[in-house]
């Protein structure tokens, strides 16, 4: 799953959000992302039934054109998938003496480049 995806399902699992909201929570979590890169990645997941339009929240009378989106059942469980991957992926790294604070080899093998 590509970063923007995964960023995006993070964000939506506090709450729901429109797209510019979505944009400003993915780029919060310190990744450096375009508009357009988390909109493609919005509508992949729309696509994909892992994302869907909401209903405004009471009290959001700001722009009507807003459009707010929340996370599916399928998208909360192809988020955890996503997540306990990752998690293998880095205590594999872990294992192999990579230092996942720094990402740089540690202990006897570190000399192999």
């Amino acid at each position: 799953m590509p970063a923007s995806q995964l960023l995006i399902l993070v964000c939506l699992i506090e709450r729901d959000r429109h797209g510019y909201g979505i944009l400003t929570a993915v780029r919060e979590s310190g990744d450096d992302v375009n508009a357009s890169g988390v909109y493609q990645a919005l509508a992949r997941l729309l696509h994909l039934g892992r994302v869907e339009e909401v209903d405004r929240p009471a009290g959001d009378s700001e722009d009507p054109r807003r459009r707010y989106y929340g996370i599916t059942h399928a998208g909360r469980s192809e988020l955890v998938r996503e997540l306990d991957r990752l998690h293998a992926v880095l205590e594999r790294a872990a294992q192999a003496g990579i230092d996942r604070r720094s990402w740089r080899p540690s202990g006897p093998t570190a000399r192999r480049a």
